[in-house]
């Protein structure tokens, strides 16, 4: 990225390199945190016994959506059903959520 940043000349090229780059940041520790809680609480209401729905999955992943973009972002109805795109909730159990004790796991590893 510094190497395309560096010898850019054009702006409106520069400004979609930035762009993507900040997305990327964007999408790997916000996003990854907001499927990370939408799992929590989904895991936790069906250990609570809770009925775990389409229709409280749609509420649940609305309501973080506006938590997690707050009150200038404009959200959407349509927004509640994203969660049911994404491969992690629909294909493979615990994704993240096993992904995350992993990487917990590794940080607090003490060198040897």
């Amino acid at each position: 990225m510094h190497y395309m940043l560096e010898h850019c000349e054009d702006e409106n090229e520069r400004k979609y390199l930035m762009t993507h780059f900040l997305d990327g940041f964007r999408t790997t520790l916000f996003r990854q945190a907001q499927f990370a809680e939408f799992e929590h609480i989904a895991h936790r209401k069906m250990q609570k016994g809770e009925p775990v729905t389409k229709d409280v999955l749609n509420e649940l992943w609305h309501e973080l959506n506006v938590q997690y973009y707050g009150p200038d972002m404009r959200v959407d109805d349509e927004i509640s059903y994203e969660w049911m795109r994404i491969p992690h909730f629909t294909h493979r159990t615990m994704y993240i959520s096993t992904r995350q004790a992993i990487r917990q796991q590794l940080l607090f590893q003490k060198d040897t």
